[in-house]
């Protein structure tokens, strides 16, 4: 395991080699060590200060409070994709109001559409923040799907994400 300051030296010197402007944080769910994530962010800024960073999480955490600092503002945005088993309205509530924040959702069928729909429309999500995304792996599965959900995404006012890696690459690692 490396410690914070190790893995802050790798960081910069990759920052430093390809003059990356955003660091995306995903997981597992990242929101599950915080207090190191926090002060890896903060670490990272006191060096690069042009930096912006997004979380991936899937809405079951709070954030802590640490996150709403100053030196965060402007620096931070939540990619909330919350499974439909588990939506926290509580948390994703308080993502909004504090945050800045996207969504996206995982499509898997045209009733999970509607139930996506209902969610978003219950929360008060607004529309502009919403990214709906087909699920699969299979190149073929997924331009499927595109072909019923792009028409319900403009008709009901919501972006689409079409898994952009799986239809150029297929499954392809490291690319």
């Amino acid at each position: 395991k490396m410690t914070i300051p190790e893995v802050l030296i790798k960081i910069n010197k990759l920052l430093k080699k390809n003059k990356c402007k955003k660091i995306v944080i995903t997981g597992g769910e990242p929101l599950l060590q915080e207090n190191d994530l926090f002060e890896l962010m903060r670490g990272i800024l006191l060096s690069n200060n042009n930096i912006s960073f997004e979380i991936e999480t899937n809405g079951t955490i709070m954030p802590f409070d640490k996150f709403k600092t100053e030196f965060l503002k402007n620096k931070l945005t939540f990619n909330v994709s919350p499974k439909k088993e588990c939506v926290n309205k509580k948390i994703i509530k308080n993502i909004m109001k504090n945050y800045n924040c996207i969504f996206k959702f995982v499509i898997e069928s045209q009733k999970s559409y509607i139930i996506w729909k209902h969610n978003i429309n219950t929360l008060k999500i607004p529309k502009d923040k919403v990214y709906l995304m087909p699920e699969g792996i299979i190149k073929t599965e997924i331009i499927k799907k595109l072909k019923w959900l792009i028409p319900l995404c403009i008709k009901d006012n919501f972006k689409i994400t079409p898994r952009l890696q799986i239809l150029l690459w297929g499954k392809k690692r490291g690319v």
